[in-house]
């Protein structure tokens, strides 16, 4: 069976590498935000979306020889890696990764990322966007067209202001990277507020900051007085210490307390 050979670019051309390689592929996978980057003259084009059209057509060019697919940044960084990966096996799919989209904006924001806090919401659903991001000091998010950092900054407002945490609201410092590694790029930082009434490029990563007070409370096992409560409407503690031992939860997942208190349990 032919290979396949993926590129992350980053920047404006093509690596002189994978100029050479092309010319050896029958077909090329590739973005229109890419095509531009491509010679006149060349493989057949095969367009990444929809994805599950390109990988019939990638299984098809790879009867005849090799094919190339051209990603932003690192392909195996949220990115169409592993759909590759999946469908062709490991030993049929060559890397060659860029700088990806994180390297690139912490290094624009000047910020270590070894603590940095991920959330890609590139052709997801957002769910509970504040309860991913609020809970965090840094959190790096990969927007898109729907999930654009105006509409972000719009929910976090709005949840703040729900709950009349108008301190909180005051100190989130959000920064903005558009069209990064390219003559269009652009850095724009400022409160929520500023952020939520500001329309931006789809091309960008978004930087949310925030000074949380230190808690050092236990996982499990915390009192009465530590919990907010109202009039003692709240499971005692010999009780909620059995029920958490009896329900043996698992380290990672999701459990519904379905109930009128508290929330003492979960």
């Amino acid at each position: 069976m032919s290979e396949l050979f993926v590129y992350g670019i980053s920047g404006e051309a093509l690596p002189p590498v994978c100029v050479r390689q092309l010319e050896s592929c029958t077909a090329v996978v590739v973005s229109k935000r890419f095509t531009s980057l491509l010679p006149e003259q060349g493989p057949r084009r095969i367009a990444v979306a929809p994805v599950q059209e390109m990988l019939v057509a990638v299984a098809d060019a790879l009867q005849t020889g090799d094919v190339m697919v051209l990603a932003s940044g690192d392909p195996l960084f949220y990115g169409i890696g592993r759909t590759l990966i999946d469908r062709f096996g490991p030993e049929n799919v060559n890397f060659y990764p860029a700088l990806s989209a994180v390297q690139l904006a912490c290094a624009c924001f000047k910020l270590p990322w070894d603590d940095l806090v991920l959330l890609s919401l590139h052709g997801r659903e957002p769910g509970s966007l504040a309860g991913r991001i609020l809970p965090h000091t840094k959190v790096m998010l990969f927007t898109d067209h729907r999930n654009s950092p105006d509409r972000i900054a719009a929910i976090l407002l709005q949840t703040l202001r729900k709950y009349g945490d108008e301190k909180r609201l005051g100190k989130i410092r959000v920064r903005v990277a558009e069209n990064m590694g390219t003559g269009d790029e652009k850095l724009t930082s400022g409160s929520l507020t500023k952020i939520a009434a500001t329309r931006f490029g789809p091309l960008n990563m978004m930087l949310v900051e925030q000074d949380l007070p230190v808690m050092n409370l236990p996982v499990f096992g915390l009192q009465e007085g530590e919990i907010i409560h109202s009039r003692g409407l709240i499971t005692k503690d010999e009780i909620r210490a059995v029920i958490l031992h009896c329900l043996r939860l698992p380290a990672r997942g999701v459990f519904w307390d379905v109930g009128g208190g508290s929330g003492s349990i979960s």
